[in-house]
């Protein structure tokens, strides 16, 4: 079908029931939606059979950028903080309202010596470490024009990294094409993946954990990806038993995500498998997710800068930490979002330092707002600050020997001393509120409210999120039985 005039070309439907998937469902064209007839049980099944590792549902654009050729010009300003909407420039003469433009914050030797990630292999003695170089951390956002004064240009939102011409400063350039695919959607269906389950463990885990004993890695390992996309949403979408994750995000632009779950990963539980939802785009909103039994629930990607927010997460069982997992994700609000679980895993903006290959910083601009979970840590970066202000409580205290040990783990990776003291939001970062939660309730919804009215709030939120979170609240979502290992996969 053509493109109408809001730039739909229609939707695919499944009906409900139960469809074998042998490969990946592809969506490479503008304004495709794949919709299903619901999330649950006796809904749309896409159920995996293949004896592989593969994303079901892939939402990808072609991806390469086109620049207008000279207009690239320098920012002039010689700071440029956080937050700002406005710069001056050296020529505004190419830009109109409207512009598609791209910001560029270059990396450089000095900002990465200030940061100590250039000699990584040399502080922790450790040859198979990477140290950071320059063109590694190079940033870039995309943003709009929104008016043109003299030579001072105004944007359509702030950027996320300060401009400081000690370290290289910024220049735009307009943007002719993007290269990102637009009004595309996955919605009201189920993932299942198959898996063989005769590769287990042998370790015991409680029921509500007994899914932690299988191991298989050889199946499906994620329920849907976008991936040079703008403009486009997932919603209503559950995954069971994959391997990575419900949903990532990656090079991508205004993603909502909302309405998610993920549940009962199976595969080894190692790095670089069970992240549940992963946001590797701009201006993307998560909200209203679930996820059961993962190890990272709710994270950027390395180098991935914003805005963007986790509003109103939930998990349960977490087997590690939520966070910006490493090399300096930045500029993400994780707002009202809450980790349960005998483990009692929290939060984290921290130096990582050797772990990986070198994480090293590990989130920069990272704000937890009535967060609840274990505790949470952040650390403040050179050149950057984190933010842990409100406990969504009731406060009854992390358990001890969880949070003594997360801040002897973060003292040993970034050489610093991080002094856990009886509260759950500890760190030198900024801390405000460790015990008691803040008002507004949900800082990204009273941020809407301010910039669009009430009606914009009421559009996208659901009552309950008007009201401050309950670290008790199960989304209906999360409500799936607890996984019984004898019963086959999908039945």
């Amino acid at each position: 079908r053509p493109l109408d005039g809001n730039g739909f070309r229609g939707a695919l439907l499944l009906t409900r029931g139960r469809y074998i998937v042998t490969g990946p469902l592809r969506i490479a064209s503008d304004g495709i939606t794949l919709r299903g007839e619901g999330q649950h049980a006796d809904g749309t099944i896409l159920f995996s059979t293949a004896r592989r590792s593969y994303t079901v549902i892939q939402v990808r654009g072609p991806g390469g950028m086109e620049l207008a050729e000279g207009t690239r010009t320098e920012v002039t300003d010689p700071y440029v903080p956080v937050g700002s909407t406005a710069f001056h420039v050296a020529s505004a003469a190419p830009f109109r309202p409207g512009d598609q433009v791209r910001l560029t914050r270059p990396g450089t030797p000095e900002w990465l010596a200030v940061l100590g990630m250039d000699r990584l292999r040399e502080t922790y003695r450790n040859d198979r470490l990477r140290d950071w170089t320059p063109e590694d951390y190079t940033f870039r956002y995309h943003r709009t024009v929104v008016a043109v004064d003299g030579n001072r240009i105004a944007i359509d939102a702030p950027i996320v990294q300060a401009l400081d011409r000690r370290y290289g400063g910024g220049f735009i350039e307009k943007v002719i094409d993007d290269g990102r695919i637009q009004q595309c959607g996955v919605e009201h269906l189920r993932v299942v993946s198959d898996f063989d389950r005769s590769q287990r463990s042998g370790r015991s885990f409680p029921p509500e954990s007994a899914v932690l004993d299988f191991t298989d890695n050889d199946h499906a390992g994620g329920a849907v990806r976008m991936q040079h996309v703008k403009n486009s949403w997932i919603r209503n979408v559950t995954a069971m038993n994959v391997s990575h994750s419900c949903v990532s995000v990656s090079d991508s632009l205004w993603v909502t995500v909302q309405d998610a779950a993920m549940i009962d990963p199976v595969g080894p539980t190692v790095g670089g498998r069970k992240y549940s939802f992963v946001n590797g785009g701009e201006l993307c909103l998560f909200q209203r997710l679930y996820s059961r039994n993962a190890r990272h629930d709710f994270t950027t990607r390395a180098r991935q800068g914003g805005p963007s927010v986790f509003l109103h997460c939930f998990a349960d069982e977490a087997i590690s930490v939520s966070e910006s997992h490493h090399r300096w994700g930045h500029g993400a609000l994780f707002d009202s979002t809450v980790l349960r679980g005998p483990r009692r895993q929290g939060f984290l903006a921290v130096n990582r330092g050797p772990s990986g290959t070198g994480h090293g910083w590990a989130g920069a601009l990272m704000v937890f707002w009535n967060c609840s979970g274990g505790w949470v840590v952040v650390m403040k970066p050179p050149t950057s600050q984190n933010f842990a202000i409100g406990w969504s409580g009731p406060y009854e205290g992390p358990d001890p020997e969880s949070a003594r040990g997360i801040a002897d783990w973060v003292s040993r990776m970034s050489r610093t001393r991080q002094e856990y003291e009886g509260v759950p939001l500890f760190g030198d970062g900024h801390v405000e509120s460790p015990t008691q939660p803040v008002e507004p309730a949900s800082l990204y919804l009273q941020q809407l409210r301010d910039r669009l009215g009430e009606a914009a709030v009421r559009n996208i939120a659901e009552e309950w999120q008007l009201r401050p979170v309950d670290p008790a609240f199960m989304p209906e979502i999360g409500k799936e039985p607890v996984f019984d290992p004898t019963e086959g996969a999908g039945e």
